[in-house]
């Protein structure tokens, strides 16, 4: 499975993504939002998807999780996430113990 490799992506585009966000203004729409929350809020968007019987077919062979495992379950690793969203610690999306890669 692909699950170990989404979540160090998901790690190295946040990264990435600090040092390289500088002040910006708010999205007209959005204003309620941090900027790390709408990074995860797109990273989600980009593997958003509905589901039908070729899709599903489909899944079945593909070596990556399904998409809402390679959002929820990759963010409930991810520390940067639960700062941002304030989860409590020993919520579903901050569990205690992480997979932590670095």
């Amino acid at each position: 499975m692909e699950n170990i490799p989404d979540i160090h992506g998901a790690k190295t585009a946040w990264i990435a993504y600090k040092k390289s966000v500088v002040d910006q203004p708010s999205i007209i729409g959005f204003e309620h939002y941090t900027p790390d929350k709408l990074f995860f809020h797109l990273r989600a968007l980009l593997l958003c998807s509905a589901y039908n019987t070729k899709t599903l077919n489909d899944q079945l062979r593909d070596p990556h999780g399904v998409n809402n495992f390679r959002v929820n379950g990759v963010n409930a690793n991810l520390k940067e996430f639960a700062e941002a969203f304030q989860c409590p610690l020993g919520s579903p999306m901050n569990p205690e113990k992480k997979c932590e890669l670095f």
